[in-house]
């Protein structure tokens, strides 16, 4: 396979999870390539949510809203946990070194153009629709550089994203501790998280992004390890009701989750007997490697095209989008080229 071709896949795996068969191997890497493009739909509800709630109230936009971007926020952990305990089930060998060039290449990217945004838009900058920018402290750039969003300190006012990025990042490094314990442990821990995120939804409402001091780590373990509990058992006929039920659960106590957490779950249960065209599996990897740069740039675009006036939804989304183009194409696979080539 060709090295960018293998680029797109640090989310399939180096060695097969499933017994080793031309069939087995096929389904796993479309698997991957399904999973990749709903990641990147996620993104896009999150995007046009933003700007629904920050800019243009009554446009088409209103689409991300109506789904709710907070939902499509959940759906990314459900599917990190399943990728982390696939990945886990090839063994430890360069996991963390893996998980570093996959994220935080395109992650201090980010940081970069959002402290520059910051400059531009000066430290009165208010959205459309009233909300305040505070300009970055100190302690909110280092904590970004350190991934200690939420944990440590608060985010850059133009990239709120990064508490969602941040969680994640210390979910995976525990990842290789989580693997070892038995299932029924880990079910244990989802639902002590949920108890705490009922807990602090109740207090605070439902905004893990200002759930500081690792509130957000807490509350939101449950969505992750549902998804890396699944990975872990899907080989057993009732795994299929691990990366959905909790979200039921939740339902029934009048806490609803939103659709695309739920149909996270759902797509993780039938990608696996999906077939996918070899051209249409390339574009979706690609589309894939889109999503974690959407997700972290819209924000840092949109505010510097209101700070010019430009306040059109399809301009922010299409701008946004080649943003990410451009951090995927010049900086995530050239980290990855090169990781691969020290290998």
């Amino acid at each position: 396979m060709h090295s960018q071709s293998q680029s797109h896949l640090p989310d399939s795996l180096p060695h097969q999870v499933l017994p080793t068969s031309p069939r087995n191997t096929q389904l796993q890497t479309d698997q991957f390539a399904i999973l990749g493009a709903y990641r990147l739909f996620l993104a896009l509800v999150v995007c046009t949510g933003h700007i629904a709630s920050n800019i243009n109230p009554n446009d088409w936009t209103q689409f991300g809203l109506w789904l709710n971007q907070g939902s499509a926020t959940f759906g990314f952990f459900v599917i990190s946990g399943y990728t982390m305990a696939c990945r886990l089930s090839a063994g430890t060998k360069d996991y963390f070194r893996w998980r570093f060039i996959r994220v935080y290449p395109v992650y201090m990217a980010n940081m970069a153009l959002a402290l520059v945004a910051s400059t531009v838009i000066g430290d009165s900058f208010s959205w459309p629709l009233g909300i305040a920018v505070p300009p970055p402290t100190t302690s909110e750039v280092l904590g970004t550089a350190f991934m200690l969003v939420q944990i440590a300190t608060s985010y850059i006012g133009v990239d709120g994203q990064a508490w969602c990025i941040d969680t994640d990042w210390w979910m995976c490094a525990c990842g290789p501790i989580f693997y070892r314990f038995f299932p029924w442990t880990l079910g244990l821990m989802a639902l002590c998280s949920m108890w705490i995120y009922m807990d602090l939804w109740r207090v605070f409402g439902n905004g893990p992004n200002l759930w500081a001091h690792g509130g957000a780590f807490g509350g939101v373990l449950w969505m992750w390890l549902g998804g890396f509990l699944y990975g872990r058992v899907r080989h057993l006929k009732l795994a299929v009701f691990v990366p959905t039920v909790p979200a039921v659960m939740l339902a029934n106590q009048g806490i609803f989750i939103g659709v695309p957490f739920m149909c996270a779950g759902v797509t993780l249960v039938i990608a696996p007997y999906i077939r996918v065209a070899p051209g249409l599996r390339k574009a979706l990897f690609w589309f894939g490697d889109l999503a974690i740069p959407l997700y972290l740039c819209h924000t840092v675009v949109a505010a510097v095209l209101c700070k010019a006036a430009i306040t059109s939804s399809m301009v922010i989304v299409a701008s946004s989008l080649t943003v990410s183009v451009l951090l995927v194409q010049f900086i995530d696979y050239p980290c990855r080229k090169r990781f691969e080539e020290s290998n």
